[in-house]
């Protein structure tokens, strides 16, 4: 396992290597910040944005420490930042270069081992750490407030539904599955609406 401290020429190496992709990549339409350098797997970005992916990773990584059904989960290594920009340096997994027989069981398992994941205690819907969820479905990419069950985001939607006009959502919206399927057949026009919102808000774990 690698190292989780960096030195100074490690941190020195990490920075130029993300200067310099987004300078050579960054008008590319499916540019990423993201590169592999000294070993690791790097992701960059504004402070803001990767605090909080940092916190889930190293949430998520520590539920896998140890458990032999869980998926490869890179461990979070390493995060620090400068005056503009924070860098989160993981485990670099090397994807097999040979087809995989049953790689269609293994992302099934996979993605039943994350559902089933316990979520942190005093958690709300949104990245470990406590901040707004972020998701294109908000202004500037950020919820205006924190919501802390589906119940109420769903109330906060229903209330804003009709500024959506983009959307043109007629029906109120629903997001919990367990109201959604207990209802009569009446209610299946409206579930149009709740499945299109799935798009935007999944009811499983939310808290991602």
């Amino acid at each position: 396992m690698q190292p989780n401290v960096l030195s100074a020429e490690q941190k020195v190496a990490i920075i130029r290597a993300c200067e310099e992709h987004e300078r050579q990549q960054g008008s590319q339409r499916d540019f990423r910040r993201c590169v592999v350098c000294e070993g690791f797997f790097v992701k960059f970005d504004n402070y803001s944005s990767l605090l909080p992916q940092y916190e889930t990773q190293k949430y998520i990584s520590g539920l896998a420490d140890g458990d032999h059904n869980a998926p490869r989960i890179p461990t979070a290594h390493h995060f620090f930042f400068t005056k503009s920009m924070a860098y989160l340096v993981m485990e670099y997994i090397e994807l097999a270069s040979a087809p995989v027989p049953d790689l269609h069981e293994r992302v099934a398992r996979a993605l039943q081992w994350l559902y089933d994941c316990p979520a942190p205690k005093e958690v709300t819907i949104g990245p470990v750490g406590g901040v707004c969820v972020r998701h294109q479905l908000f202004k500037d990419y950020t919820a205006p407030l924190s919501f802390s069950n589906v119940e109420s985001l769903e109330t906060y939607m229903n209330r804003v539904r009709p500024y959506l006009h983009l959307l043109s959502i007629r029906h109120p919206l629903t997001m919990t599955w367990a109201r959604l399927l207990s209802g009569s057949r009446s209610k299946l026009g409206h579930a149009r609406s709740a499945l299109a919102m799935s798009r935007w808000s999944s009811p499983s774990p939310i808290w991602m």
